[in-house]
């Protein structure tokens, strides 16, 4: 066992033989070098019972879940939600051995969450927890195991059984039900539920929203990398309803976009917990006539009234920062027309037209070029294929409730 220093660090590091009989180096945590003997002595004793005798170090849940808070949490976009996750867990597990926590156990966690309501703040709900919502706890004890492994602290994790989640078709309103609902809520919430529906941006994106994220000479506004969920940056285009919100909140707060009753105590709030879905939110919904609805689900309808309208998927993509073309393929089913043209090819009529050598009819948009045919449809102008993305506000989206 050897004792060492990284460069540029003053802590001491121990390098010597892990409980899997493979090389382990560990951070001591100390600058002195006498606290850094002493413990990785016991460390490499430890290491040693182990391997030799089956003996797992003595480390509780407790201890893993600051260790790893400590390490890896401040990188995290969504640390408030991973926190409220291992808070749960840690009501399960506190002060047990992360070595006695076997498959038993997660089941036997599993089966308390499923069991659990979910809650809005401090009330519970009549519905039970969904399975992702479960996965997700799972994920966070998955990941905890894991990092446990990494340290030799545990010989290995144990499997996990995961919940089988529902595909379901994203939940959407009519712009009927939107209006209704804007009606009932109170005005912060009305004010950040139109700017959802007109631009699609996540709650997080929304409550975060800074005024030097925002030209509205231009008609754009930007979320950076480092704020969204796919860590790719994404150009926000204002058509006029969001610009028509924007122009309301002006002089509330001088740096953030949104908050309640002009304070940025709220939006910070707003901005660490990461939802919306509150107490006065379910009752506006209750009132509308709404049920089984989020805050979140506003992205999914601003989506499912674009593809309806007739925006391409593609441009979809584009619009909604998403990175996977799979998450937009979920909405293809509300746009028929998407295809529509192509189902004429397994028809008899196309058949023997074909066949006899007869000309079919030229299509509308059959031989213009690919990036025509995406301007035309949806008001983006000019330059999508070369990176380049301007809009046309009046005639994309246009007035949602007037």
């Amino acid at each position: 066992m050897r004792l060492y220093r990284r460069p540029g660090s003053d802590i001491w590091y121990a390098d010597f033989i892990g409980p899997n009989g493979k090389r382990s180096r560990q951070s001591s945590g100390t600058r002195d070098l006498e606290a850094a003997k002493e413990w990785a002595a016991k460390a490499a004793h430890d290491s040693w019972r182990t391997r030799k005798l089956g003996d797992a170090p003595p480390v509780t849940w407790d201890h893993a879940v600051l260790e790893w808070l400590k390490e890896f949490g401040s990188a995290r976009k969504s640390l408030e939600d991973i926190k409220a996750r291992l808070r749960w867990l840690t009501k399960h597990l506190t002060g047990m051995k992360v070595a006695d926590i076997n498959r038993e156990k997660v089941r036997e966690l599993k089966k308390l969450r499923m069991a659990e309501p979910l809650t809005a703040g401090k009330k519970k709900l009549d519905r039970r927890c969904t399975p992702g919502t479960c996965n997700r706890t799972l994920a966070e004890l998955s990941k905890i195991l894991n990092y446990c492994e990494a340290n030799e602290w545990i010989i290995r994790a144990p499997a996990i059984d995961w919940c089988d989640e529902d595909e379901s078709d994203p939940r959407w309103i009519t712009r009927e039900e939107a209006a209704r609902l804007i009606a009932e809520l109170p005005p912060h919430l009305a004010s950040m539920t139109r700017f959802a529906l007109a631009t699609g941006l996540r709650t997080a994106n929304i409550t975060g929203l800074k005024w030097n994220q925002v030209d509205t000479a231009r008609r754009s506004a930007w979320v950076g990398r480092r704020q969204t969920k796919a860590s790719n940056a994404i150009p926000v285009p204002l058509n006029d309803d969001a610009l028509d919100v924007l122009a309301e909140q002006k002089g509330r707060h001088k740096e953030w976009v949104f908050v309640y009753q002009g304070h940025q105590k709220s939006a910070e709030l707003d901005r660490l917990h990461g939802s919306l879905t509150t107490a006065a939110w379910n009752k506006a919904c209750a009132r509308a006539g709404i049920e089984d609805f989020t805050f979140h689900d506003l992205r999914h309808t601003w989506a499912s009234w674009h593809v309806m309208n007739g925006t391409p998927l593609q441009v979809l993509q584009q619009l909604g920062g998403w990175k996977n073309f799979n998450m937009v393929l979920r909405y293809a089913h509300l746009a028929p027309g998407y295809i529509a043209d192509y189902a004429r090819n397994a028809s008899a009529a196309h058949a023997s037209r074909h066949k006899s050598g007869t000309p079919e009819p030229e299509a509308t948009n059959e031989k213009r070029p690919q990036i025509q045919q995406v301007a035309d449809s949806t008001g983006v102008v000019s330059g999508v294929a070369n990176g380049i993305r301007t809009h046309d506000n009046r005639n994309h989206n246009p007035g949602l409730y007037r």
